[in-house]
């Protein structure tokens, strides 16, 4: 990735979304497009296919979920956090 391209972070207010975006811009990534809840309706395919015309991000990270998802999960269906971060 060029430090310049167009970097979409869906969920850029949630936990994992607000770490990628403080990380990004940790590294000088300045293009980011960051697009609320009520900006963009993330279920509704002409409201993003609208956005990503106006926008063509280069680039696209999803860390958009639902609000406590993690939480209520995590005694029935245990995960693993492998490390994220890979930049060059």
């Amino acid at each position: 990735m060029n430090k310049m391209d167009k970097i979409y972070v869906a969920g850029h207010t949630g936990l994992i979304g607000s770490a990628v975006v403080r990380r990004l811009q940790g590294e000088e990534f300045d293009n980011l497009l960051l697009a609320s809840h009520a900006d963009l309706e993330l279920t509704d395919s002409a409201d993003v296919d609208c956005f990503f015309n106006e926008h063509s991000p280069e680039y696209v990270v999803l860390a958009a979920g639902r609000v406590g998802a993690f939480l209520r999960t995590r005694h029935t269906r245990p995960i693993s956090l492998a490390p994220i971060w890979r930049f060059n």
